[in-house]
């Protein structure tokens, strides 16, 4: 019988790279609030940033928060995308309301052979 189970892992865990950018500063900032998972949270300030996590598993799921119309500072919505194992690209296109949405789910991976992965 095989094992299952799950790994949460925190936006600071150090098996997530986060890319500094060409820019020079890097767009990366952190913050985090209660209702965020372990009080914590990763944002860019800037587009074309990007992050990586190696992952040993069979399925990975991404959750966020989009923060509120409000306190926006870019005037669209925010849109990410994940590649996973180099494949073709699945994008997320957050919907803003009034209100911050906090662990909401950004992406889900279909269901993969087990082993490593990279997303």
């Amino acid at each position: 019988m095989a094992l299952s189970r799950q790994l949460f892992i925190d936006d600071r865990d150090p098996s997530i790279t986060y890319d500094p950018g060409s820019q020079g500063a890097s767009p990366w900032a952190q913050q985090g609030t209660e209702g965020e998972f372990m009080g914590t949270t990763t944002y860019i300030t800037s587009e074309g940033a990007s992050a990586e996590i190696r992952f040993s598993g069979a399925l990975i799921t991404v959750y966020g928060t989009i923060t509120s119309t409000s306190l926006r500072t870019q005037p669209d919505d925010p849109m990410t995308e994940y590649f996973l194992d180099s494949d073709t690209p699945s994008s997320y296109q957050a919907r803003s309301t009034n209100n911050v949405q906090k662990q909401v789910q950004f992406y889900r991976s279909p269901s993969l052979s087990p082993g490593p992965h990279t997303l």
